[in-house]
């Protein structure tokens, strides 16, 4: 019998209102994706804003990656698990994002103006849906999205995360107010967020209301 995937009120960092976040499925070892099902040990709900999570998912289970060593912590954990020394097959959220952000990749390699909030936008609308709860908009696919014409912003109306809006007001020397900021016209890519002081932002004493 199978382990009922976590459904609860998902924390951060998945709750960040601008983020990706990505589930894991389990791909039943073979190249169809009918059978494609949640893996038990991926979790899904909501935030406390009432956004579903995950937005989209990947395959998590007997995930192959490359190992940098067989003295490696995780692979003195698990010898089973190495695969010809160089590589070494897990499961996880862990390996699903990664498959992910490898499609963000491609995507921006081929449009490399769109913004963060098009790009989930775009993956989000043009993925494959797999059925069952927790599974989000479903497979991201990257040749969908670019060949998609007309583009929106999933993170049109959303306020960022209350440390990346403080980070940004430090920078650019703004007093946050969530009522007077227009958060979907901010140039997010002026900030250069290498030079940005984190130690001088006062996170405690910031009021950020009922921000995330």
């Amino acid at each position: 019998m199978l382990a009922i995937p976590l459904k609860s009120v998902v924390a951060s960092p998945a709750n960040d209102p601008y983020v990706i976040s990505v589930g894991a499925t389990d791909d039943m070892g073979t190249t169809a994706v009918y059978d494609d099902v949640l893996a038990p040990f991926s979790s899904y709900g909501v935030t406390l804003d009432g956004v579903s999570k995950p937005d989209l998912v990947a395959p998590g289970r007997r995930i192959v990656s490359a190992l940098s060593s067989r003295w490696d912590t995780l692979a003195v954990q698990n010898p089973a698990r190495i695969v010809n020394d160089g590589y070494i097959r897990m499961s996880g959220t862990s390996a699903s994002a990664p498959v992910v952000s490898g499609v963000v990749a491609q995507l921006l390699q081929a449009r490399p103006s769109l913004s963060p909030g098009q790009v989930k936008w775009l993956l989000s609308r043009t993925a494959l849906h797999i059925g069952g709860a927790g599974t989000g908009s479903g497979y991201p696919r990257v040749g969908a999205a670019v060949q998609r014409f007309g583009v929106g912003n999933a993170n049109a109306g959303l306020a960022p995360n209350k440390y990346l809006a403080a980070a940004y007001a430090a920078k650019v020397g703004l007093s946050v107010s969530w009522d007077t900021v227009s958060w979907d016209t901010v140039s997010w890519d002026a900030v250069s967020w290498d030079t940005v002081s984190w130690d001088t932002v006062s996170w405690d004493t910031a009021a950020f209301g009922t921000a995330n």
